[in-house]
């Protein structure tokens, strides 16, 4: 059986403003290394809040989360920025590209790290373009993307820094069919481990695991 790369024991969710609330029962989950799971639930059930905390970008308020046996839960905001930036790869519903610059300069956006050459991050963006099917439009300013390529882009810029783990949270919920089916069909051919945050059980059921998420505790 594959190692957990995403371990969580007993994590959970409350907020205290504006009034005490409980959004995350505790949870226990593991994420296999290199696996492709769904996370379901209806709209307000604490899929994407169980999504930021495993990207890291929210802390839980209970519970130990652990990545690759390292202890998340215990970084402060300055180090679970570095954990996400040498980890994990985000894939919203927006693709949230700017529409002035090309494909390729949305891509590069994609590299934190001030210390990689420019020649570097060029040949990064490119083969990251070219696992996504779009070399050819690298040059193409985003404001002339089709939504189907603009989502592609933004899964080029989630890859290029190589992460582990992928975090897709509905990110065909602003596409039409046939892109959408092209989408998740790119997602699940990653070579990475993916979590998928959907509300299409047809695109859930391509994952090897199905989480259900109800009320803010697993089902």
């Amino acid at each position: 059986m594959a190692a957990g790369l995403v371990e969580l024991a007993g994590v959970g969710l409350e907020v205290e403003r504006p009034v005490r609330t409980r959004i995350l029962h505790p949870i226990w989950l593991t994420i296999p290394e290199g696996a492709r799971v769904s996370l379901v639930g209806p709209s307000g059930a604490g899929k994407t809040t169980l999504a930021s905390i495993v990207g890291a970008l929210q802390p839980a308020s209970e519970g130990e989360y652990l990545f690759r046996g390292e202890r998340v839960d215990l970084l402060d905001a300055k180090a679970r920025a570095g954990f996400r930036a040498d980890n994990v790869g985000f894939v919203f519903q927006n693709a949230h590209l700017i529409d002035e610059r090309s494909a390729l300069q949305n891509v590069a956006l994609g590299i934190i790290d001030p210390t990689v050459e420019a020649d570097e991050v060029t040949g990064r963006c490119l083969a990251a373009l070219q696992q996504v099917g779009l070399a050819e439009v690298a040059d193409r300013k985003a404001a002339l993307l089709s939504g189907g390529e603009r989502q592609r882009v933004a899964i080029a810029r989630a890859l290029v820094k190589g992460p582990r783990l992928v975090i897709a949270d509905e990110p065909t919920g602003a596409l039409d069919q046939t892109n959408g089916k092209a989408v998740l069909e790119l997602l699940f051919s990653l070579d990475a481990t993916l979590l998928l945050v959907t509300h299409d059980l047809a695109a859930a059921e391509l994952a090897d695991q199905v989480v259900t998420i109800v009320d803010g505790t697993l089902a």
